[in-house]
């Protein structure tokens, strides 16, 4: 009662400045408790990322600032000793930037032969980078959600970080991407089964291998603008074989194969087997085009050219 008759007493903007602070008090006893109330999503890896990704814009905006200045002093008269100027300045730059890591193995095979021991395998959960950092891996329990990534990673109130990041926010939102349940179709398996009875004890046999991860690509040897350029690599990459076969006592690729279904009979079909044909001829990746179900690749011709 003493507590109603004090606020009756108040004047309205003293009620207000009462509620005001009691609001207050309750949002900071609030946020004092534990976690806030709730579980704390942590987006250190994404402060990370956008640090990161500041300091490569001040770097390159640095070394384009740079790059126009020696281009105008080299235009302004001094000729060759400008031009000269810029590509030590250039050179410069080059060398101060960080070398890349090297990609990590589970084993580096150069080593293994010089010093005739396999190097312990590394743990990529050692790495530096947030992404993989922030990736946990619980104790295996058979469940196909063993592997499970830390929730803050998928949090959506976390904005998009890039444009590309952007594009796979709405094409995911429209319902662009559905899994399937079989990586080959009922021919392709019907062919791998005898793929298996054929080449299984000596072969692993991979399905659907992108033709990029088979190939070094240097989209940087050609006279072709930059766009032509990057179009080739996106081909090569975006193609795939339906089969390869690598042997299991050295990894080595020994071959590819491609099933010839009656749609490689459609005109653009030709086109994309005329592209990968003369690729693997360039690359030296022999490819068997199979048109039977019971012909079977010719190995051992491969093995003796590879001899």
């Amino acid at each position: 009662m003493a507590l109603l008759d004090y606020l009756a007493s108040l004047t309205p903007a003293q009620l207000t400045l009462h509620l005001a602070g009691a609001v207050l008090v309750f949002i900071v006893i609030v946020y004092l408790l534990p976690f806030g109330g709730r579980r704390r999503i942590d987006n250190s890896w994404y402060q990370e990322l956008l640090a990161r990704r500041e300091a490569e814009k001040q770097q390159a905006a640095q070394a384009k600032a740079a790059k126009k200045a020696a281009q105008k002093a080299a235009r302004s008269g001094k000729g060759k000793e400008g031009a000269r100027s810029w590509l030590q300045r250039d050179r410069d730059f080059t060398a101060s930037k960080p070398a890349s890591k090297p990609t990590t193995k589970a084993y580096d095979r150069a080593n293994d032969k010089q010093n005739g021991s396999v190097n312990e395998k590394l743990d990529f959960l050692q790495e530096q980078d947030p992404a993989i950092r922030h990736f946990k891996h619980p104790k295996a329990d058979g469940s196909y959600k063993e592997l499970v990534r830390d929730g803050s990673l998928l949090d959506p109130k976390i904005p998009d970080f890039d444009e590309i990041d952007q594009i796979f926010t709405a094409m995911l939102k429209a319902g662009a991407v559905t899994g399937k349940e079989y990586l080959v179709t009922n021919f392709e398996h019907h062919y791998l089964e005898k793929l298996r009875i054929w080449f299984g004890a000596d072969y692993y046999i991979f399905c659907q291998v992108a033709v990029g991860s088979a190939l070094n690509i240097n989209a940087d040897v050609s006279n072709l603008n930059m766009v032509q350029r990057r179009t080739f690599a996106q081909k090569c990459h975006n193609m795939s074989f339906d089969f390869m076969l690598i042997e299991k006592r050295t990894d080595r690729i020994i071959c590819a194969i491609e099933l010839d279904d009656p749609t490689h009979n459609r005109v653009e079909r030709k086109l994309r087997d005329r592209r990968l044909d003369r690729v693997c001829a360039a690359a030296g990746i022999p490819l068997f085009h199979i048109t039977n179900i019971n012909q079977k690749p010719d190995v051992e011709r491969v093995l003796k050219r590879k001899r």
